[in-house]
């Protein structure tokens, strides 16, 4: 499907939001308006509060007559009467009398001032003032907050439970509100199965449904979602059932056939703009049918979502009845440079780490990445690098720690409540580096051993088996390394530290990555090189023994490695230390694994190798042997 012209995202915005209108109106009772949206401009009926009140308990007093009392020169006033929550005063207040008043309860007339308990006592019909005051001190004034005929709430505002709660303390009984929205979301995808239901060979169980009808749910809409294939007459179906305000599409497209939700969708009413100028989500597209809304989202998830945040939310919105800005991004920092030269705007994910952008370099279509995200950032195709962009900042998730991290199963497990992000070694010792992470899991080896010289302070942690992984049986005899000549070999991802290590053995032994079939096919964890030899895509790989246990494959050692901990700074290494219970645990239940004795000592204070290491964590030329039948 060849697009007629790529839009700019917010002229595209501006578009859809200009085609919009709220479904209708309708009162409901009190109880019942949190999360709809005000119809109608709420104006104050009384003041808040409606009379001058106390905001302790205490006496009320004339400020003039107590001026000066201290604990060692008490002020004496006679006692009046009491003023309980609830009731009105009905006298005044006397020059030199106090009456004593609760928390909340009216101010007599005369009186502009309220001494705490604390610092005033009745004695018989006296009360003892031990500290002075001052005109207004612990009185709240009436119609200080609200003041009747005020604008309490704005039309197109969703009420929150703060704003629930000041309409009943106005006495507001039921309010005027925009009709919910009624939404269709259409999983569309021959590739698809339902949760629950068998997942054969090529298939994806489909989730983008969910997340896209949840997150309407969210916004107060009653939603629908369905799963279709790639069936002509099957969409056209779907989108001409009655009863809804929105239509949204996820995915559709069928190779050789065409974009097949873009044909129905043409069919039954107007597209109004079909291609953005952003990357990834080009495909996307507005239309309405019958002048009902309708969203096509591409399918990938991370471009599905980020189409949602950026253009189904605020159709959404604007249908919900709610006053939308198109100034839906603000200016961050980012942590390091980004530039574009895809003639397109750049949607990166990002994770904030002291209030500056981290971009997350995944692909569209990972799901991990849309659990690490705390928001997208759009980056102007300028063809330059920049440290600034527009980001759509999500709510942050609570975590104690952000961990960029070599990959490995028992640290991971450990981390019950940071951001974990397993990048690779070299990824994690730059995270550390550039200040973009607290700490992470390491396994560098240098011309001095593991995760020496690498320029940032190393914490010692635990040791564990590292080896070939073969089907059960060993089918291809595999028993050295000159037999990777003659298999199908599954590689580490450039960057892992198992990859270092993996470089080294070939280069060692004399052989060529061009002697080995399969070594540019790279995986990012031990466990996808388990699941590559396990499905047969792969006769071996090198991982640890954890991993060829739990998939019942075969295990060759190669030799023990030092997994440990780059920290980023003090305040990194305190934060590590909070997991040093659940790391022991989570290490001694799994085979493979062993805790030194020195676990979790400073291993290198990170000052630089005298030997002239490189402290950019770069791989070296050469280093010294494991120990291992196979070195």
């Amino acid at each position: 499907m060849k697009y007629a012209k790529l839009l700019d995202p917010r002229e595209a915005l501006e578009i859809a939001l200009s085609r919009i209108k709220p479904v209708g109106v309708e009162k409901v009772p009190i109880e019942e308006a949190l999360g709809r949206v005000i119809a109608e401009d709420l104006v104050a009926i009384i003041d808040h509060p409606p009379f001058d009140r106390s905001t302790v308990d205490g006496y009320a007093v004339v400020a003039q007559d107590v001026y000066g009392a201290m604990e060692d020169r008490p002020i004496r006033l006679r006692y009046a009467f009491e003023v309980p929550v609830g009731t009105r005063p009905d006298k005044a207040l006397g020059r030199g009398e106090a009456a004593y008043v609760a928390t909340g309860a009216p101010i007599p007339a005369n009186a502009n001032a309220v001494i705490p308990i604390e610092f005033a006592y009745r004695e018989g019909e006296n009360v003892v003032v031990l500290r002075g005051a001052y005109p207004g001190m612990n009185v709240q004034p009436a119609a200080s907050d609200i003041a009747k005929g005020e604008v309490l709430i704005r039309k197109g505002t969703r009420l929150d439970r703060i704003r629930v709660s000041l309409l009943a303390s106005q006495g507001f009984d039921e309010v005027l509100v925009y009709k919910k929205p009624r939404a269709l979301v259409l999983g569309i995808g021959n590739e698809l199965v339902e949760p629950g239901e068998r997942l054969e060979r090529g298939k994806l169980y489909e989730s983008n449904s969910f997340a896209v009808s949840s997150y309407l749910k969210s916004l107060g809409l009653e939603t629908k979602r369905r799963r279709l294939g790639d069936d002509e007459e099957e969409i056209r179906e779907a989108l001409s059932e009655p009863g809804y305000d929105l239509y949204v599409t996820i995915g559709g497209t069928s190779k050789g056939v065409g974009d097949l939700t873009y044909k129905v969708v043409s069919e039954l009413g107007e597209i109004i703009f079909h291609g953005l100028k952003v990357k990834p989500g080009k495909p996307t597209f507005f239309a309405l049918i019958d002048d009902k809304p309708l969203v096509g989202l591409p399918g990938f998830p991370g471009s599905c979502t980020f189409m949602t945040m950026f253009l189904l939310d605020p159709v959404a919105r604007k249908l919900s009845g709610e006053r939308v800005s198109l100034e839906r991004f603000s200016e961050i920092e980012l942590s390091r440079e980004v530039s574009n030269d895809t003639g397109r705007y750049l949607r990166v994910p990002i994770r904030m780490y002291k209030n500056r952008g981290v971009p997350i370099p995944r692909g569209s279509g990972d799901i991990t990445l849309l659990a690490m995200a705390d928001g997208v950032a759009l980056v102007e195709p300028r063809g330059v690098k920049v440290r600034k962009a527009k980001a759509r900042i999500r709510k942050r998730s609570k975590r104690f720690a952000d961990v960029v991290t070599s990959h490995d199963p028992a640290f991971i497990s450990a981390l019950l409540d940071a951001l974990v992000i397993p990048a690779g070694s070299i990824k994690a010792l730059e995270a550390v580096k550039m200040d973009e992470s607290d700490f992470g899991g390491i396994h560098i080896l240098t011309d001095r051993g593991y995760n020496i010289g690498l320029g940032v302070k190393v914490v010692r942690g635990y040791d564990r088996e590292i080896g070939f992984v073969v089907q059960k049986g060993n089918p291809k005899g595999f028993s050295s390394r000159e037999d990777l000549r003659r298999v199908r070999f599954v590689n580490r991802n450039k960057g892992s530290g198992t990859r270092i290590l993996i470089d080294k053995m070939i280069r060692e032994h004399g052989i060529s990555p061009e002697e080995i079939e399969g070594y540019r096919v790279e995986v990012k964890s031990h466990n996808a090189v388990a699941a590559a030899v396990a499905s047969g895509k792969a006769d071996v790989g090198v991982a640890i023994r954890w991993v060829a246990e739990a998939y019942g494959l075969d295990f060759i050692p190669i030799g023990r490695e030092e997994y440990d901990f780059a920290v980023n700074g003090e305040a990194g290494y305190k934060k590590l230390l909070r997991y040093e219970d659940q790391i022991k645990y989570e290490v001694s239940r799994r085979i493979g694994y062993r805790i030194p004795k020195d676990f979790m000592e400073v291993k290198d204070e990170g000052g630089r190798d005298p030997a002239g290491e490189s402290s950019r964590g770069d791989p070296p030329s050469s280093s010294p042997p494991l120990y291992g039948p196979l070195l």
